[in-house]
């Protein structure tokens, strides 16, 4: 079983499930996501937006201010896609560790 996404890309796409954000607004929403334990930087985010974009997983909307190049990003169906098979990973990792963590199946 192999992950398919870092931990800012999972989190950039979950922000981008309710509604199609900007960069800044991306930032804010993982902030609230995650009670401000996950902060992405620019260095992160803009690398991590065009990777999830080439991927397919998510697409530019349209710029909103031409003048100051700010883009807005909307999730595709191959992006909710990937955010359902990490959390069904995520899950089963929680298993496969609480189950050790009680002593592990028998043997």
């Amino acid at each position: 079983m192999k992950k398919n996404l870092n931990e800012p890309s999972l989190y950039i796409l979950l922000s981008l499930n309710r509604q199609p954000l900007n960069g800044y607004a991306i930032t804010r929403e993982v902030m609230r996501i995650t009670d401000g334990r996950l902060e992405i930087k620019t260095g992160t985010m803009y690398p991590t937006l065009n990777s999830l974009s080439k991927q397919g997983y998510m697409e530019l909307l349209d710029i909103e201010n031409p003048e100051r190049n700010k883009k807005t990003y909307q999730i595709t169906d191959k992006g909710r896609k990937a955010i359902e098979d990490e959390m069904n990973i995520l899950e089963r990792m929680l298993l496969e560790i609480k189950t050790e963590l009680k002593g592990g199946p028998e043997l």
